[in-house]
């Protein structure tokens, strides 16, 4: 089975944040960052959208290779 990690992925059409991996959680009012790498999943909540953008660049940075 191939898997591929979703930050190869296109951004999807209705993306409001402008950055793939990142949404907005209207339960919780908070910005998500998430990233799936080979079936594991990193998550994170922030109040500020530019946070949950850094954290999602840090995840792919730091998980890319894996």
């Amino acid at each position: 089975m191939k898997e591929q990690e979703d930050y190869k992925t296109k951004m999807r059409a209705d993306n409001k944040s402008g950055t793939t991996g990142v949404s907005y959680d209207k339960q919780n009012n908070r910005w998500k960052a998430q990233l799936t790498s080979y079936g594991k999943i990193y998550c994170k909540n922030f109040k500020k959208k530019d946070d949950a953008i850094n954290y999602r660049k840090y995840l792919i940075e730091t998980y890319k290779n894996n």
